[in-house]
């Protein structure tokens, strides 16, 4: 999946992201003008909400909402005020 937009960025950073069937993920995230920096880790799904770990046992910032269409998913924080994340299926 490739990060198209962010609600309220005029522009989106540049990450992709990959969800496994044995419940692992691989996310590519470039910061700012440097290379792209790898972040590997374990996802559970419990139906509409993602959560995640990272490899060193780091729990994700956030659990998502999560909903598609076709080839578009979209992932929004549990958390008041925040920005919804929309990708698009490569």
């Amino acid at each position: 999946w490739h990060l198209i937009s962010v609600s309220g960025l005029s522009s989106a950073p540049q990450v992709y992201v990959g969800f496994s069937q044995d419940f692992s993920f691989e996310l590519y995230q470039k910061v700012g003008e440097g290379r792209f920096r790898k972040y590997v880790g374990t996802y559970n799904v419990s139906g509409t909400t993602l959560s995640g770990k990272y490899s060193d046992g780091k729990a994700w910032g956030a659990a998502y909402e999560v909903s598609r269409e076709g080839n578009v998913l979209t992932m929004t924080p549990d958390v008041a005020g925040a920005e919804s994340y929309v990708y698009q299926k490569k």
